[in-house]
C-alpha cells in the first residue's frame, strides 16, 4: 500500500504535465497592456438585488481600449434591456484615462479626484490575462461602494465579470462575452 502513494503522485504529476503541455505559451504569462488594445462587442446578463422588478436583465456591451505612453484610455458602453416588450432600454457610456504608476501593471486614473466628495476613484491592474478596473465611491454617510470590471482575454476576445459591492454586500453582477471587432 505504501508503494501506491508515490506511484499515484507520479501519475498525477504526469497527467498535469500532459494537460498543460498543449497550452499556448502566450496564455502562460502575464498579458501586456498592448494585448488588451482594440474594440470589443458582445453581450451579457446582469443579476442583482438592486432592482425589485427585474432581477435579471440582458446587456449589450461595447469596449474600446487605446494604449498611449505607458497608459490607456478605456471607453465602455452598456445598454440595459429592462423591458423589451415596452422597448425600455438604458444606455450608459463612460471614458476613463489611466496613467502608469511606479508599480508594474498598476494604473491610476489620470484625473485626480476626491473620493470623500462623492467622486469615483479609479485604478486598474493587469494580473495574468485579466485587466481589472476598480472604482470606489464614498457616500455622504461614509458608506462605500466598490465596483470592478474584470476583462479576461480569450482566443476570440474577452470575458467580462462586473461586480458591485455596497459596504461589502453584493448588489449586482454581470457576466458577458465580447469578441474583438477591431484594432
Amino acid at each position: 500500500m505504501g508503494l501506491l502513494r508515490p506511484i499515484g503522485l507520479a501519475i498525477a504529476a504526469a497527467t498535469l504535465a500532459l494537460a498543460t503541455a498543449g497550452a499556448p505559451a502566450a496564455f502562460a504569462q502575464d498579458a501586456k497592456l498592448a494585448d488588451f488594445a482594440g474594440a470589443y462587442q458582445g453581450g451579457g446578463v446582469a443579476e442583482g438585488r438592486d432592482n425589485v422588478y427585474f432581477t435579471v436583465t440582458a446587456r449589450d456591451l461595447d469596449v474600446a481600449i487605446r494604449t498611449r505612453d505607458g497608459g490607456f484610455d478605456l471607453t465602455w458602453t452598456t445598454i440595459s434591456h429592462r423591458n423589451q416588450r415596452e422597448g425600455r432600454t438604458t444606455r450608459k457610456t463612460e471614458t476613463i484615462s489611466f496613467v502608469g504608476t511606479e508599480r508594474p501593471n498598476v494604473f491610476r486614473a489620470a484625473e485626480p479626484v476626491e473620493p470623500l466628495d462623492g467622486e469615483a476613484y479609479y485604478w486598474a491592474r493587469i494580473a495574468g490575462r485579466t485587466l481589472t478596473v476598480y472604482a470606489m465611491t464614498i457616500a455622504g454617510n461614509g458608506a462605500y461602494e466598490l465596483t470592478s470590471w474584470a476583462r479576461t482575454l480569450t482566443a476570440s476576445g474577452m470575458e467580462l465579470t462586473f461586480s458591485r459591492l455596497s459596504d461589502g454586500d453584493a448588489v449586482r453582477t454581470v457576466r458577458g462575452k465580447l469578441v474583438r471587432v477591431g484594432p
